[in-house]
């Protein structure tokens, strides 16, 4: 897979833009795919910090990886609605 493979799939499968970054351009927040150093890597970007940061040779590697972190997170589609906190009926 390439990224720009990853990128199609991504806004065929409705996810939010702003919680993935495949260009490195160091949005803050996001799931980010990166190509430096002759390497694919794929870090959490928060305050100009690289959280979890792995990296892998092949792009198609790194391009699943991201795929797979997203598919994992609900919160990351469109049209997602958080379950609302469930409280008891007070009946006194």
């Amino acid at each position: 897979m390439t990224k720009e493979e990853l990128r199609q799939i991504l806004i065929a499968e409705q996810f939010k833009e702003h919680y993935y970054d495949l260009d490195g351009r160091g949005k803050d927040e996001a799931l980010t795919l990166l190509f430096q150093g002759g390497e694919w890597c794929v870090f959490y970007s928060e305050r100009g910090l690289q959280n979890d940061k792995v990296c892998y040779n092949s792009e198609d590697e790194a391009c699943r990886r991201v795929l797979e972190s997203l598919r994992c997170d609900p919160g990351a589609k469109k049209g997602y609605i958080a379950p609302v906190p469930f409280k008891p009926v007070d009946k006194s």
